[in-house]
């Protein structure tokens, strides 16, 4: 049967197909859903019959996606902001800057994916990468860079020398880019870096990023995404500052999340004219909902699991990523998350031995603690600073300060360090309580 035959018999039984669309079809391009369901209404046959791979059903794709990132519920507000500066950006050839900031566990990452995934449906292209050590094979700089450079991060050095060559525009800046990227060098590559001043090699660093970013914009990335910035060394925290100054005038959203700790615990400088998005707990409704989608994805009805669901609500208190771990624990009224108690025990380990009493004292006296009678409560001899080691602590994201109280981040980081002091040290501050 020719295709004007053919499409006269479909129009005689009222299924309208045009010749344009069977020509299409007999040449395996993409068609309109309607008219492949009048051709399959025409044979007498189903719509996968006439498809070479039919779709899988929405069921069994979901259960075959063996990962995927925590839900965002109750972040419309803070992806609306996003997606306005994206636009922005998109249409004025403007860079912008935004900080994604909040405590463990409340949600960063996945406001950042997102946000990337609604990008990527409008065909988009992004980089995402992170500053934490231990997720990649290469250091996280070395990772970045090579995503920059548009190829895939572990491939070997000639196809990386290929990619670099294309984005420098001298041989130094080749040079440069090879030894950030982590590729091998010869030994008169390595002579010829050692031998710049640093006052050459400042200004060779702000070509190669330059380059990365004409090679971003030839590759079509508007977004450049990095999480976890409070892991950063100091050789990445410099390279992320020169590349927010020099993408100034590209159509490039730089998406930054990190913990409020350290050198994030108040904006520093160079982040001065970023957009600041902080995050809070989530409303109770939206909690309420989020522990029902992590209840359902193990396949646990969340109506069977009513007091499990109101423990781990209770505790988690607005935050997505321990309410998660919490609902998955077998016992979520007195457990801990592992990876809360982690995050502490990394932190405190970090802590000097007066350090680590002021915290003691403040968690076993009263989880908030008002800066004008701190004194009575912290009189060990040897802590002279008091209120510089609670400004320590608040930088170390366990204890946060709310108008003139200084309390815990978190009430589970208050367990944690509760668990860390034996019954007798707690026998010595009851005495020395009742002495006072």
């Amino acid at each position: 049967m020719s295709q004007e035959r053919l499409a006269e018999a479909c129009s005689k039984q009222r299924l309208p197909v045009s010749v344009s669309s069977i020509k299409r079809a007999e040449a395996e391009k993409n068609i309109l859903y309607r008219t492949l369901v009048n051709l399959a209404s025409f044979f007498k046959v189903s719509v996968d019959y006439l498809l070479n791979t039919p779709p899988l059903s929405l069921w069994t794709y979901t259960r075959s996606q063996a990962h995927y990132f925590q839900p965002c519920i109750g972040r419309d507000w803070e992806l609306e902001q996003i997606s306005l500066l994206y636009t922005k950006v998109i249409h004025s050839n403007q860079a912008a800057t935004v900080c994604i900031t909040g405590m463990f566990g409340i949600g960063k990452t996945s406001l950042i994916h997102t946000f990337l995934a609604q990008t990527q449906d409008i065909k988009t292209k992004y980089v995402y990468s992170t500053s934490k050590k231990g997720i990649f094979e290469l250091n996280p700089l070395q990772h970045l860079i090579r995503l920059l450079l548009g190829g895939p991060v572990n491939t070997n050095d000639s196809f990386l020398r290929d990619k670099a060559k294309k984005c420098a525009i001298s041989q130094l800046s080749f040079f440069f880019i090879l030894s950030l990227a982590g590729a091998k060098l010869k030994e008169t590559e390595k002579m010829a870096l050692n031998s710049l001043s640093k006052k050459l090699k400042n200004e060779l660093e702000k070509i190669m990023i330059k380059c990365l970013i004409a090679r971003c914009i030839d590759n079509h990335i508007t977004v450049i995404s990095i999480d976890d910035l409070q892991c950063a060394d100091d050789d990445y925290i410099h390279f992320i500052k020169i590349l927010s100054r020099e993408c100034q005038h590209y159509p490039l959203l730089l998406l930054l999340g990190m913990r409020d700790v350290a050198q994030f615990t108040h904006s520093p400088q160079w982040l001065e004219y970023s957009h600041k998005i902080k995050l809070r707990p989530l409303h109770p409704e939206h909690s309420v909902s989020l522990a029902n989608i992590f209840l359902s994805r193990q396949e646990l009805c969340h109506v069977k699991y009513q007091d499990r669901k109101k423990s781990a609500l209770d505790r988690a208190q607005g935050h997505p990523g321990i309410l998660e771990e919490l609902l998955l624990s077998i016992q979520p009224e007195v457990c801990v998350p592992e990876k809360l108690y982690q995050m502490v025990q990394k932190t405190i380990y970090s802590f000097t031995p007066d350090l680590f009493y002021t915290l003691k004292l403040s968690a076993f006296y009263r989880k908030e603690m008002n800066v004008d009678n701190i004194h009575i409560y912290i009189s060990k001899e040897f802590i002279t600073n008091k209120l510089g080691q609670l400004h320590t602590l608040a930088c170390s994201g366990l204890i946060k300060q709310v108008a003139n109280e200084y309390c815990f981040s978190h009430p589970l980081i208050w367990e944690v360090i509760m668990n860390y002091m034996p019954l007798l040290e707690k026998a010595l501050f009851v005495s020395c309580e009742a002495s006072k």
